[in-house]
């Protein structure tokens, strides 16, 4: 009895390993499934696009530390080894001794080694007017790589909802190139039997021609944004993709998120350009500072040296203190011009922030009226389908009562098919308009999806 339940539990035991690898097996399957979350994050850390950005903030990091090093005395030390080829001398007389004493001005040997320390401590603001410059810098260098980041962000986007269009559309497209041979099929028994006419054959022939190079033209379009999203994240270019082929039914948000004056302001190019005014400013206070005012600095000298009497062979050191002052006298006009150069970069930098302004509003006005135009789109294009929809079951309820032919019911769910594809590209338009125009805003949409 108990053999017999043991081989009654068996195949029970397989079946349940069986159903346990199946489990783990599906389950590994739809964790290849990525979302467009998780490849923009992979994106923005394996782009080799993003990796020159990232070097110029931490250039523009190391620039505020140097300027910040100019708050540190400098030193330096120098030492000079030299052989005059004359020593000049002088005789003394003879003595009570009675003999004369010869010294010599110098040695053959001469040394000379000094350390020497100096330290500005009245700059006038021009050290932090240096390190407030090189935080803007950062700060500029930091918007760029966000305008970089942004910029692969809704590239990835594009080819990513691409991707699930191209998935759909070719789907869609086989089937109307199935039902197309179909149709061939039944004109070539018609052309056989006297009902159908060789131009007839040839017009099909041509359409199923056409529908082969439209399924092909979707696979490969598949195949290059496979190749794009590849290299946009940083992946081998041959590696396999598996995403989500489905794209949403409508796009999420409101056509008028923002004012436009508050849209405008939020726009990094916008940023970056009104940041220039300050620089400028920082910029004429340091030349101003440079090259206009006295430079008081105090300095240390401590210094070692032969060739002093009265024994010029022997090294001897000394040191000294105090403080120094540079005054400017004339400069050859340089401050004069550098400040004309300065004032003529505000002034262009006045005339470019219009011009900007302008720009981002217009670039911001026409997304916003895009999305609309691709929502009433949405609304027309789903009329056509449903009437074609409608015209199919038609089709459909009069070929089964005999009132129409199989081609012709063909025909209608051919037409069908064809609203369907439309309302698929209409779709994916809409998604990318609405993601483009929160981009334009500087908005968030990754997070949507």
């Amino acid at each position: 009895m108990t053999h017999d339940r043991r081989k009654l539990a068996m195949p029970f035991q397989v079946l349940s390993v069986l159903a346990f690898f199946v489990f783990l097996t599906c389950a590994a399957h739809s964790e290849d499934v990525e979302t467009l979350p998780d490849l923009v994050e992979e994106a923005l850390a394996k782009n080799p696009d993003l990796t020159a950005t990232r070097e110029s903030v931490f250039e523009a990091e190391a620039a505020i530390r140097q300027a910040r090093s100019a708050h540190w005395p400098s030193a330096t030390g120098t030492g000079v080894y030299s052989r005059p080829s004359y020593i000049p001398e002088f005789e003394v007389p003879a003595g009570a001794e009675g003999q004369p004493r010869t010294i010599k001005f110098g040695t053959e040997n001469q040394i000379n080694a000094e350390l020497k320390a100096i330290y500005p401590f009245f700059t006038w603001g021009r050290t932090q007017a240096g390190i407030e410059l090189s935080k803007l810098g950062k700060e500029t260098a930091e918007d760029i790589a966000e305008k970089a980041k942004r910029a692969l962000t809704l590239a990835l986007t594009r080819v990513y909802f691409g991707l699930a269009l191209a998935h759909e559309s070719q789907e869609l497209a086989e089937e109307i190139r199935d039902l197309i041979g179909e149709q061939v099929e039944m004109v070539r028994r018609r052309k056989e039997t006297g009902y159908a006419s060789d131009f007839d054959l040839l017009r099909m022939e041509v359409e199923l021609a056409q529908a082969e190079s439209e399924v092909l033209a979707r696979n490969t379009q598949t195949r290059r944004l496979k190749v794009s999203l590849n290299r946009l994240t940083g992946r081998s270019i041959e590696q396999s993709v598996s995403i989500s082929t489905t794209l949403p039914g409508q796009p999420p948000g409101e056509v008028d998120t923002l004012s436009l004056d508050r849209a405008v302001d939020r726009h990094l190019d916008l940023k970056i350009l009104m940041r220039g005014y300050r620089q400028y400013e920082l910029q004429k206070s340091i030349t101003r500072s440079q090259y206009l005012r006295p430079m008081p600095a105090a300095f240390f000298s401590y210094m070692v040296r032969n060739g002093l009497l009265p024994d010029v062979e022997e090294l001897q050191d000394s040191w000294s203190v105090g403080v120094s002052v540079t005054i400017p006298i004339f400069d050859g006009f340089l401050t004069k011009h550098t400040l004309e150069k300065l004032e003529a970069g505000e002034r262009r930098l006045r005339a470019e922030e219009l011009s900007v302004r302008s720009e981002i509003g217009e670039n911001i006005v026409i997304g916003r009226t895009n999305f609309a135009e691709a929502l009433e789109q949405i609304e027309l294009v789903e009329k056509q389908q449903k009437q074609a929809q409608k015209g199919y079951e038609i089709a459909r309820d009069a070929y089964q009562s005999g009132a129409l032919s199989s081609l012709d019911l063909i025909e209608a769910q051919r037409l069908y098919r064809r609203a369907n594809l439309r309302m698929i590209a209409t779709r994916f338009d809409a998604v990318v308009k609405w993601c483009a125009m929160r981009d334009a805003e500087y908005l968030p949409y990754v997070e949507f999806f």
